[in-house]
């Protein structure tokens, strides 16, 4: 047991860091940082041979008080903190943060108290593990104890506190600990069955490694399902060594496997011959692939496309609290959605778009916000995804064109099939200038701008007109078309499965989906209103009323002409009005940037979650600018973005967020798979169908009834019970 007695700290410093890395050779990591919040960044690192430098590393704790103090889990091959350089190691580490370290099973040999009821911990192998592996071992007790508390702090290059230091992050200055420090050691096996346990508590009944020799080969299984690994990024993450997160670029292979309909054992084969099979390059047990193989199988999040529910696969995080929802206050968009409601028994998330895209049509050529890039221009774009007829896209789309119709009808461009030609020539001639794209059936136009050659560059030209460039030249046989600030606003409508037919993660990956602001309805037909006389409308005194400040909101923020000098010459320039944030708008913007960003770069479907997360704060912040407008007159050219316009711009990308998911999740859903979905909606809707009734009123065949049948039941989807001669069939 090492020694805590309170003598001199700088000799505890070094037996802990003695008891911890014994002695192994390598580098040890140690790391200072800024004693106080609101300071600029400090943060040093010092890189110190051990055993041999020891004493300079206890010399260099010694002269770092009055700072934060840090020690690197692992020892490294070179002086620099990466995975890379990560020696293997008999240690496994965990912050616990307030999580109390007596709840963890095995219990930790080290705990150190970074604070007043904030915990660290180290486990001691009894034997040394590569370092992969040791990771491993981390992130599985944070996957076991996180609902507990415990942080995510399970990285290779993770940095904890030396104890007998001080923790600056607190004004208190409270002394960082050594709690327990003990000689026993836990043996790997413990941490290996973690796993299982975790599997077992999902009802997985048999995890054991298949027959290895009846396995097909991983050509065998690629040509199989050619057709359904066509559209999704198999092929690249199978055939590339990733740059940096192996973990994550396997769990989205494995993924798209079991998605595409293979079996855990097809999935496991084509995983383990994959360049990013992270088991391999780290020679551990092959063991270890399987059971990832199987806990992906047994994952709802792994089959969120099959259940067509928006599960929690990539979660979209908290914006926005309850506090802030206290503050924000009624817009022009909550006016409208009123009224419109009122009007037609579409789903509410469409008036809320068609009214926020009503705004940015009337507002967006005529205001801007300076930033660090550039200006932002705040023209949006919507896209309103439904069921069938019955959800009233078309009918809520048109409410909010009709107002832009009666106020200037040459807003609205053409919205017929062209190539990018004919839409560049259509915008030159509005230079500086709204232009609206409105197509209420988009499924045929993103079809051929995937297929038709005459389309081809399409999503790219539509993506820099998004970003209102300066100039956009395109150069023709006979003529160069110079589009000048087009200030572009696509407004779509379709059927969700035609659309998400249609669409590949190529549309992610250009940028050309991630800019759309999505909602998806469904029909409620017990709220539908049935045809009658015309006077069952109500009263047009609402309308009026909208159109009135529509037209009170432009004429306050026209673009005005303004007498000015150029070079010792009288001459004019047109003068926008500018946008200016609040401190407290920054700071909230900023914040939730950066979760978003955050948050997409950690989930299992990053690349194409991070481009349209992004492209979600930007959103924010342009639907922030038109709320702000709506309620305030401009002052010298000027209006003030507030923290409640951030916060009403939040609640909006928060209440729609979910779509975008949807979307994200089903891209490249097959026709297979929408028959799967179909006969697993019609059975969550009515529980305790036999299979003949299904088979009837989706007009299956016995083969592919039997394949669907099977497939919801290998998935765990749903769960058949005789009744009679037949089956009842019950979701799960």
């Amino acid at each position: 047991m090492l020694s805590i007695m309170p003598t001199d700290e700088s000799l505890l410093r070094s037996q802990f860091l003695a008891y911890l890395f014994e002695d192994k050779q390598g580098y040890v990591c140690l790391a200072t940082g800024t004693p106080r919040r609101h300071q600029k960044d400090t943060f040093y690192q010092e890189f110190f041979k051990w055993p041999s430098q020891q004493a300079e590393a206890s010399r260099f704790i010694e002269s770092s008080r009055g700072k934060n103090v840090w020690f690197g889990v692992n020892l490294l091959n070179a002086p620099e903190r990466k995975k890379a350089n990560c020696l293997p190691t008999n240690l496994v580490w965990a912050d616990l943060d307030n999580c109390s370290p007596d709840e963890l099973i095995p219990s930790p040999q080290v705990v150190i108290e970074s604070s007043t009821d904030r915990y660290q911990a180290l486990w001691k192998l009894d034997d040394e593990v590569p370092a992969a592996m040791a990771e491993e071992y981390s992130k599985r007790i944070y996957g076991k104890y996180k609902l507990n508390g415990v942080d995510s702090g399970w990285a290779l290059t993770k940095l904890l506190r030396v104890p007998f230091t001080r923790n600056f992050k607190y004004t208190s200055s409270p002394e960082v600990n050594l709690i327990r420090a003990d000689d026993e050691t836990t043996n790997s096996s413990i941490f290996e069955s973690m796993l299982i346990d975790e599997l077992t508590e999902q009802g997985v009944q048999e995890a054991e490694l298949p027959d290895l020799i009846n396995l097909p080969s991983a050509e065998f299984v690629i040509y199989e399902y050619r057709h359904k690994l066509r559209n999704t990024a198999f092929v690249s993450l199978y055939e590339n060594e990733p740059d940096e997160d192996w973990s994550k670029t396997l769990w989205h292979l494995i993924k798209i496997c079991l998605e595409a309909g293979m079996t855990k054992e097809e999935t496991f084969v084509i995983a383990g011959a994959a360049k990013c099979n992270k088991y391999e390059r780290d020679k551990r047990p092959i063991t270890h692939l399987w059971l990832d193989v199987v806990k992906a199988d047994t994952s709802s999040k792994a089959f969120s496309i099959i259940s067509g529910e928006l599960e929690d696969f990539i979660e979209f995080p908290i914006i926005i609290n309850d506090d802030e929802r206290a503050l924000i206050e009624p817009t022009f968009i909550n006016k409208y959605v009123d009224w419109a409601s009122a009007v037609t028994d579409a789903n509410e998330v469409y008036h809320e778009l068609s009214g926020t895209i009503l705004l940015s049509t009337m507002l967006a050529d005529k205001l801007h916000l300076n930033v660090s890039w550039g200006k932002v221009i705040p023209n949006l774009w919507g896209l309103v995804l439904g069921e069938s007829t019955l959800t009233r896209k078309t009918t809520a789309m048109d409410l909010a064109m009709k107002f832009v119709l009666e106020t200037n009808p040459e807003l609205i461009i053409s919205a017929q099939d062209s190539s990018a030609e004919g839409l560049l020539s259509a915008l030159s001639l509005r230079p500086g200038k709204v232009s609206v794209y409105y197509r209420d059936e988009v499924a045929g136009f993103f079809d051929g701008m995937a297929n038709k050659s005459y389309l081809a560059g399409m999503p790219e030209v539509l993506t820099k007109l998004y970003d209102v460039p300066d100039y956009l030249p395109r150069q023709l046989r006979k003529e160069t078309i110079i589009v000048e600030k087009p200030v572009f606003i696509f407004f779509g409508g379709g059927i969700q499965d035609r659309v998400y037919e249609c669409v590949n993660e190529d549309f992610f990956y250009s940028g050309f989906l991630p800019r759309f602001l999505v909602v998806n309805g469904e029909s409620d037909i017990e709220n539908l209103k049935w045809i009658g006389p015309g006077s069952a409308q109500g009263s047009t005194e609402p309308r009026d009323d909208l159109k009135i400040q529509l037209k009170d909101m432009m004429t306050q923020y026209m673009v005005q002409i303004v007498p000015t000098t150029i070079m010792g010459e009288d001459a004019s320039i047109s003068k926008e009005v500018e946008v200016v944030l609040t401190n407290d708008a920054w700071n909230k913007m900023r914040e939730i940037e950066k979760l978003l960003v955050g948050t997409a770069n950690a989930s299992n479907m990053a690349l194409i979650s991070l481009p349209t997360f992004t492209r979600m704060s930007t959103s924010l912040l342009k639907m922030a600018m038109l709320f702000a407008a709506s309620r305030q007159e401009p002052v010298d050219f000027e209006i003030t973005v507030e923290l409640r316009d951030i916060l009403q711009a939040a609640y909006y990308i928060d209440r729609w967020s979910p779509h975008s998911i949807h979307m994200m999740q089903n891209v490249g859903t097959t026709n297979t798979e929408r028959q799967v979905q179909k006969i697993l909606r019609a059975i969550r809707s009515q529980p305790g169908l036999t299979r003949a009734e299904v088979m009837r009123k989706h007009h299956l065949q016995s083969i592919p009834a039997k394949q669907i049948f099977a497939t919801l039941e290998e998935r765990g989807l749903i769960t058949s019970q005789q009744s009679g001669r037949g089956y009842k069939i019950w979701p799960v």
